[in-house]
């Protein structure tokens, strides 16, 4: 078995990568026991190697719309020990002005032709290439080095540019992006049984690994401590619990209590139920801020970047409520992807890149914090002998400065530049590597720096100085006590980033990143007990959890999830059957491991939590006090329809698969979706609301469709603000008002993969206010699925209403000519608009009247609308086209 699946990749055929069966032999179910350690971390080798397989064939029949970089022979590539370095010329994204940075890690196709389709591959030149090193990361970013599967004929191409010279062309190569392939490879070393060195560490056979205790465990006799209130009391401020409901409490409370008294009898992991709106977040924030006093090292990990940044978002925040330090909290991460989203937020003073150059120009030979103290205590004590020798210096030039300019233009210069470097120690360097008393006399300082300041002028005019000497003396005696090598500042030289970037993290006390990133850890070299904090642990494969459980001395893990919302994605449908996509949550669950549920949910209205609260939860939540209350019951359009929660049935669309495509969409559908929305617009913009809006679906094609029809239109529907993203897309989201459109329409009732639970779990619990289902009811209750449940259980509540009745689309003809009737009418009736118009005038332009087509012909027909709501539709799209002529 390969332990890295770089040299697997490069060991695969073009036959290999688009064969379904080369591992179906090899694959086999994961079960939920384990006989030893070896049997659990091999059962994932082969799902792994089928599932990257899967990832690459899809990245190679898309390679034709990837983005793609130029490499120029002549002068650009050329072969070195273990690959080769090449030069980006040019490089772009398809059907973008943005531009593509290939980074560390990347796998891609190299071809010498730009836009390659599958067909292709076998008639021209390709090979599988590895990007090392280089780029952005480096210090040339268009310069990196690569591996290839295959020998690049570097020379053959170089011969056919010179015959080629006197036509002034070049050969080019192109690499064509497929995947990263870096948590592949941090997944494959994780899972091989043999790798398992660091440094001088190894946790081959040790049994206190914490990864040795989840292969075949007994929780039957489990029982889930409520938490000791008398332990807790001295890891939080009274106030950081206040705002926890009972479950919420004794969640976090009982993972204090096994973390405190180190139960070694007890299941060494702990699970936290957080069915959606029952604030997991606030709950694990709130863990997190009694963690940082237990004197362990916290790992916090999520699946994605973006749950990464929640949780540290919210940790920080309150940390800040109750006045502590983030000087301990550490944000890890990739800066060029993460930087837009840390931005002018709190984060940017725990993340670890802006820490590391904060602090490079503190620790600096010729800036650095000694350097800095010591140039104020030589103007402070010797700033007459300083000036004597100025006068010496600049004898020639006969300009000289008073001596009370003078030192007062050095102090300035030097006192602000030792305030800057002070304060970024106090605010960034870790609590344990700074005495509580030297933190303290560098507050001082910067504030008795200040004072000299203001009192500098009378220290040389006043014949009485006692009160200006006392501030000076003491400006000295704080930077005496600070530079003293026994009681002062103990720091130890650090003179490049990477020697900082350590030093941060092996102090931190919470450290935040993905799971896969998790992996730069396993090089730091500490002795503190580890815990592991797991968000949205549901949505990790168990796999991908072993590289951070892995670290070393690991003696407590936290998951938070909740497994009846979505799991990890897996591509390869081989490697999904047989559990590949499990986690480790819901595996531990499966075994009976106890879980601690939060059981009141904040988000939704109780019309929307009844019907998937009874289904997925059985009935185990209850509603919060804010969503009962009668101001949390919204109507933002009138009519019963569109209530807090409505299926509306759409029984005239078919659910079509467009030409090469592998997904559905639905033209009735969307034309009710629209419908909806441009209701939502106007009476946000009669009543001037500011509302969110989610449009969920579960088929890529329909989301794309959506979107771009939303993307013409987008100015008409400025008074909402609109998402439109599939299921995956809005888990851990929610919305005012959401609207779900199910797409599947056909005789048969055949539903696909839309009859998974956990998808329908997540698509209906976006929703605060309002959840409007828009689906075919006959197709879903022919399904035999939760769907047919739902449905169902609207008719029963009065919340099933036909779309028709409400004249939400254009009712579909049975043939072309009608078809083609109801758009010429409809054209016919645009057009009669401008006769229509009180607001037309004489300023109206041909070029307003084909926006003013296009537009309405993009929004659909209003034939079949209400006359009123015509009128306002097209009233306000002719308006809204004048005020912007005019702006």
């Amino acid at each position: 078995m390969e332990a890295d699946m770089k040299d697997l990749v490069f060991s695969w055929s073009l036959d290999d990568i688009f064969n379904e069966n080369l591992y179906r032999n090899k694959v086999k179910t994961i079960p939920e026991r384990f006989g030893s350690l070896r049997n659990y971390l091999e059962c994932f080798f082969f799902p792994l190697c089928e599932e990257l397989r899967s990832d690459i064939c899809s990245a190679l029949e898309a390679c034709c719309k990837a983005p793609s970089t130029e490499i120029l022979l002549d002068k650009m590539i050329s072969k070195v020990e273990n690959g080769y370095n090449i030069e980006i010329v040019h490089s772009e994204v398809c059907g973008s002005d943005e531009k593509f940075e290939p980074i560390p890690g990347d796998l891609f196709l190299l071809s010498d032709y730009k836009k390659v389709d599958v067909s292709d591959l076998k008639r021209r030149y390709f090979n599988i290439g590895f990007i090392v090193s280089g780029g952005l990361f480096g210090n040339q970013p268009n310069k990196y080095h690569i591996e290839s599967a295959e020998e690049i004929p570097v020379g053959k191409y170089k011969q056919q540019m010179n015959k080629k010279i006197n036509s002034n062309s070049n050969q080019s190569l192109y690499a064509i992006s497929l995947l990263n392939l870096i948590p592949y490879r941090r997944i494959g070393k994780a899972i091989h049984f043999k790798h398992y060195k660091y440094g001088k560490k190894q946790i081959n056979g040790d049994d206190d690994n914490i990864v040795n205790k989840i292969l075949s465990p007994d929780y039957s006799l489990e029982v889930e401590s409520s938490g000791n209130p008398l332990i807790c009391e001295k890891y939080f401020h009274p106030m950081s619990l206040s705002d926890l409901n009972e479950s919420q409490l004794g969640a976090v409370l009982s993972v204090i209590n096994k973390v405190a008294i180190h139960d070694c009898s007890s299941s060494p992991f702990s699970l936290i139920w957080g069915p959606p709106g029952t604030g997991k977040t606030k709950t694990t924030a709130t863990l997190l801020f009694g963690l940082r006093n237990t004197g362990c090292q916290t790992i916090i990990c999520a699946p994605t970047n973006i749950a990464t940044l929640e949780i540290a978002r919210r940790l920080v925040k309150l940390v800040k409520q109750h006045h502590g330090r983030t000087s301990d909290i550490v944000l890890m991460g990739n800066p060029d992807r993460m930087k837009p989203a840390i931005e002018e937020t709190e984060l940017k003073e725990v993340f670890l890149p802006h820490r590391v150059r904060r602090l490079s120009d503190c620790f600096a030979n010729l800036t650095g914090w000694r350097y800095q103290l010591n140039q104020v205590k030589d103007i402070l004590q010797d700033g007459l002998q300083m000036y004597k020798k100025y006068l010496v210096d600049e004898k020639k030039e006969k300009i000289y400065l008073s001596l009370i300019d003078f030192i007062n233009s050095k102090y300035q210069t030097a006192s602000q530049n030792c305030i800057n470097c002070l304060k970024v120690l106090v605010r960034d360097l870790p609590s344990c590597t700074v005495s509580s008393t030297n933190m303290q006399n560098m507050d001082m300082l910067v504030d008795a720096l200040r004072v000299f300041q203001k009192h500098l002028m009378d220290l040389f005019k006043s014949k009485s100085d006692s009160v200006d000497r006392s501030s000076r003396d003491k400006c000295i005696g704080i930077i005496t006590t600070l530079l003293d090598e026994d009681i002062g500042l103990d720091l130890p030289k650090l003179n490049n980033s990477n020697l900082i970037e350590h030093y941060c993290l092996k102090n931190a006390t919470l450290i935040f990143c993905t799971a896969s990133s998790s992996y730069k850890l396993y090089r730091l070299s500490n002795s503190k007990s580890k815990i592991i904090v797991i968000d949205e642990a549901a949505n990790l494969k168990e796999c991908e959890a072993l590289i951070p459980l892995q670290l070393s001395r690991v003696k407590h893990a936290v998951l938070v999830g909740d497994e009846r919302q979505l799991p990890a994605l897996v591509k390869s449908k081989l490697s999904s059957d047989v559990m590949f996509g499990r986690s480790l949550f819901e595996r531990l669950s499966c075994l009976g491991h106890k879980k601690h549920l939060l059981d009141i949910q904040y988000r939704m209205h109780p019309s929307i939590s009844r019907f998937p609260n009874s289904m997925f939860y059985d009935n185990q939540i209850l509603d919060g006090q804010n969503v009962k209350d009668g101001s949390y019951l919204k109507s933002y359009l009138p009519g019963k329809m569109y209530g807090s929660y409505s299926f509306i049935d759409v029984g005239d669309g078919q659910d079509i698969m467009e030409n090469g495509g592998t997904s559905r969409k639905n033209i009735v559908e969307i034309d009710a979706v629209f419908s909806i929305l441009g209701k939502l617009s106007n009476e946000c913009r009669k009543k001037k609301l500011k509302l969110s809006v989610g449009v969920i679906s579960p088929y890529s094609a329909q989301v794309k469709a959506i979107q771009k029809k939303l993307k013409s239109s987008r100015s008409f529907f400025h008074d909402c603000l609109v998402k439109v993203s599939s299921v995956d897309g809005f888990q851990g989201s929610e919305e005012d008002v959401i609207i779900i459109s199910t797409v599947r329409s056909n005789r048969p009732g055949n539903i696909g993969f839309l009859k998974n639970p956990n998808r329908i779990n997540v698509a209906l619990t976006r929703a605060k206010h309002c959840l409007w289902i828009v689906g075919d009811r006959a197709t879903l209750s022919k399904s035999e699925s939760i769907w047919k449940k739902m449905v169902n259980d609207a008719e029963a509540r009065g919340c099933l209403f036909p779309a028709e009745d409400h004249q939400l689309y254009r009712r579909n003809k049975p043939n072309m000519q009608n078809d083609f009737k109801i758009v010429h009418d409809d054209d016919a009736r645009i057009a009669s608009d401008f006769s229509q118009l009180s607001i037309k005038n004489e300023n109206m332009k041909t070029s307003d009247e084909h926006e003013y087509h296009a537009v309405m012909t993009e929004l659909g027909t209003t034939a079949n609308m209400a006359e009123e709501d015509a009128v306002n539709l097209r009233s306000s799209v002719w308006q809204k086209i004048l005020c912007r002529k005019k702006s």
